[in-house]
Formats: C-alpha cells, structure tokens, sequence
C-alpha cells in the first residue's frame, strides 16, 4: 500500500504463489495519482493456492486514467474463489482485464466502482472460467457504463452467470458468455439508468 505521493499501490510482474494457503494482494495508490494494483506478464497463484482476494483502490485526487485493479497479460489460477475489488479514480476504470487469464475450481466475484469510467472493463484476449458462479457487478458516477464488454472475451461458468448495473454493455465482436446454469442480467438500482445493449 502506498502511503503518499503519485505512485502505484502494487506494481507487480513475474510469479506470485501460495502453496496450500490463500492470496491477497491490497493496494492503494499515493495521494495524488497511481493505480491501485497493477501487473503485467504475472502469474497470480496456482492449483496449489486456495482463495485469492485483490483489492485496489485508486487515487482519489488523480487527475487521469488511474485503475483500481487493472491486469494486463495476467494468468490468475486457484483451487479455491477468487474476489477482485476494485475504487477507480477520475477516468481510471475500477477493473480492468487486457489479455488475462482467470481460471478458479469455486466462483469468482468481480465489483468495481468507477468515477467518469467503467466500474469493470473485459478487453480483447480476456478468458474467465469458474467451477462455480460467476458475479460481476459495476457501477460508474458520470460514465458512459457501469460494465463494459469489449472486443472477443469469454465468460465460462459452470453454475451461473450474474451481471449487475445499471448501464451495461455486452456488445463485443466475439463476446461468449456460456456455462451450465442460469445466465442473470440486473439493474443495481431499480431501473436501468441507460437502454441495456446486448447486439454485437
């Protein structure tokens, strides 16, 4: 965790492992800017590791595109759940996945709060699979959306598949949202704030 400054909370590449315990990765950034987390070309946890929990939050005062947890090339691997956290700064997305990989035997659950971007944010070359369910909940002050689904991505749950917010979109050009349960697509509030866009 940052203590001050316009540094990032965790900055991380390479191997990060737990054997037979869990994971959790809680950053913030400095006072005045940084992401919350950030990694590149990581590899977080293992069939070995149990739960993994990541937490970040921005920079409050930042004045450009701070993430909360953003993981760009990322492999996330657990026996276990996995929970990712995420409070965006300014323009910065809450959550954001470029090209990353997560694969967990229980459920995953994903919940970003934007500013004047996306609360989550799935990008071309993201892949999600889950033994369990698989929630995904996002809201946005002044965005133009609480989740956005961009470009090819794959969602994959076993038991279910849960998406809350107010103002979604699912469009994609190879977007597949696939599993064994239910698929649930919901308001956080009790009307969507924008028409609800799932063609693509």
């Amino acid at each position: 965790t940052n203590s001050g400054g316009d540094s990032d909370g965790i900055n991380a590449e390479g191997v990060i492992d737990a054997i037979g315990g869990s994971i959790v990765l809680n950053g913030t950034g400095g006072t005045t800017d940084g992401e919350g987390i950030i990694t590149d070309s990581l590899q977080i946890g293992s069939v070995n590791t149990t739960d993994i929990t990541l937490i970040g939050t921005a920079a409050a005062a930042g004045g450009g595109d701070e993430d909360g947890v953003q993981l760009a090339t990322t492999i996330v691997t657990a026996s276990g759940n996995l929970s990712i956290t995420g409070v965006a700064g300014d323009t910065g997305e809450a959550v954001e996945l470029d090209a990353s990989t997560l694969n967990v035997t229980g459920s995953i659950t994903i919940d970003g709060t934007g500013d004047a971007a996306s609360g989550v944010d799935f990008n071309t070359g993201t892949s999600i699979t889950a033994g369990g369910n698989v929630t995904v909940t996002g809201r946005t002050a002044t965005g133009a959306w609480a989740i956005d689904f961009l470009d090819t991505f794959t969602l994959n749950a076993s038991t279910g598949v849960t998406i809350v917010g107010d103002k979604i979109s699912l469009v994609g050009t190879a977007t597949t949202i696939e599993g064994g349960g239910p698929l649930v697509i919901e308001s956080e509030g009790p009307t969507f704030n924008a028409s609800l866009t799932t063609e693509g």
